[in-house]
């Protein structure tokens, strides 16, 4: 399933690319969200460690790439071509950077280095809802104290079934996303059925806290979109 799904989006890399840029996911919406809590964080110029999955080709530290001094950097991600598009993109922004390509929840475990920021867009919601636990404690136990974990993502409305969601969904690429034509938008709709398991936004924030994790802050651009700011003690 990984490899498939890493083909898909390989295939239709600009059609994501024009879906970021068009806002239909509220990316720009919910980053400066992001930015605001790392800049509450850090002070001017400290240099940080970053862990970022399912980065793609690290959108959003390219485009918002004052934000913070990027000392080290590490992505994970399933594709190999975002990777690529990653690359060239840290090159212009990082001192040390390091890409690995493959599932988030089996890297993160063979990683034994400490980050100060682990981010995450629009990738968990990939994972079952065990393996999305298991993944929020690793993330933890990869973090110091005061380490900050940011999470942008899809997530049901508490008590909202899956197939509701994606009726939900479907409607809203069908009825809004008018720059995208009917083939991407079948491509787009077999993607998502195939590999978007978003949980209920109260059940991650509730896995956040069982964690250890504490919810510095969260905002929901709309019913399915959001982000969540968490800091360990």
């Amino acid at each position: 399933m990984n490899a498939r799904m890493a083909e898909l989006f390989d295939s239709n890399w600009n059609t994501y690319r024009r879906v970021l840029g068009l806002n239909y996911m509220f990316h720009h919406d919910l980053a400066p969200i992001a930015t605001e809590a790392l800049n509450e964080w850090v002070s001017s110029g400290s240099p940080v460690h970053i862990l970022d999955l399912g980065c793609g080709d690290a959108w959003y530290f390219t485009e918002y790439q004052n934000v913070c001094k990027i000392n080290q950097y590490t992505g994970y991600d399933l594709s190999e071509y975002a990777l690529s598009k990653a690359k060239l993109n840290l090159e212009k922004m990082a001192e040390l950077f390091q890409l690995k390509q493959g599932p988030m929840e089996q890297l993160i475990k063979e990683d034994k280095n400490e980050y100060s920021l682990i981010f995450s867009s629009f990738a968990i919601h990939h994972l079952q809802d065990d393996i999305k636990f298991i993944l929020l404690q690793d993330c933890y136990d990869r973090l110091p104290s005061g380490g900050l974990f940011i999470v942008i993502d899809v997530f049901r409305e508490d008590n909202e079934e899956r197939s509701v969601y994606l009726d939900s969904y479907f409607g809203n690429i069908s009825t809004h996303w008018d720059h995208v034509d009917a083939n991407e938008k079948a491509l787009i709709f077999d993607h998502i059925l195939n590999y978007d398991f978003p949980a209920s936004f109260a059940d991650f924030e509730n896995w956040c806290l069982r964690c250890g994790f504490e919810v510095k802050s969260t905002f929901k651009a709309n019913a399915h979109h959001a982000i969540i700011v968490c800091v360990k003690p």
